[in-house]
């Protein structure tokens, strides 16, 4: 087991053992050591959005139960993907590592282009068509080879708010995301190859919703006792 750090352990430990698929709007859920393997890692959503590489030179190692991705073209694709990016809301859970933070690593991508990745130490980007929005936080905000969590969720006013360890980040500028949407398709890769992920995935979830704060903090306390 690996720790997140002390920071974010808490005296209250009954959150512990959470199933995120009891909250509603669940997408895909990405278990640390459940049903993983390098060519297929298993949704626990009940959906059935598995994510999965037939081609061995495109899959990542399985370690501590979670996927390391090796930064150059690892990559998994989702069973059915996933429409991102409009007016509606998400929530999405990461918990994991990145290996270099002088590069940006894809978390969730389209065959044509949109993406939602870690850019460099400090910032957050959703690229869907040609519409940018790009949140910057405090420099090394995002630090490689530490175990850390976020929560990324898109709001009904198209605002874009970053829970970092369960604490909200306060960005330079809160720009609006804009209307296009995309259809969310890979993990890990996106079309600009400099924007491989590199690092470690333990969990990863998707809610099709803009989670209230109270659901958030019984999620990353769930997620800071895990690893």
């Amino acid at each position: 087991m690996l720790g997140l750090g002390g920071n974010l352990c808490k005296a209250n430990f009954t959150d512990e053992f959470v199933d995120l698929a009891s909250f509603s709007n669940l997408a895909f859920y990405f278990k640390n050591a459940t049903q993983i393997a390098v060519d297929q890692w298993k949704d626990q959503s009940g959906n059935d959005n598995h994510m999965a590489q037939e081609s061995a030179g495109l899959q990542a190692q399985v370690s501590s139960g979670a996927l390391f991705f090796d930064g150059s073209d690892d990559q998994y694709d989702l069973a059915s993907g996933l429409q991102l990016g409009e007016s509606e809301e998400f929530s999405l859970f990461w918990a994991g590592s990145i290996a270099n933070h002088t590069t940006s690593h894809t978390l969730l991508s389209a065959e044509e282009g949109s993406y939602l990745i870690i850019k460099n130490a400090d910032e957050i980007e959703l690229q869907v068509g040609e519409v940018t929005t790009t949140m910057s936080y405090a420099n090394g905000s995002f630090p490689h080879r530490t175990n850390m969590q976020l929560c990324i969720r898109k709001n009904t006013d198209r605002t874009i708010d970053v829970f970092k360890n369960g604490s909200v980040l306060t960005p330079a500028s809160s720009p609006d995301s804009g209307t296009s949407s995309f259809l969310c398709e890979k993990i890990g890769f996106t079309t600009n190859e400099d924007y491989a992920f590199s690092g470690k995935v333990y969990e990863l979830a998707l809610y099709q919703e803009a989670l209230s704060a109270g659901k958030i903090e019984i999620i990353t306390d769930y997620l800071s006792h895990l690893l």
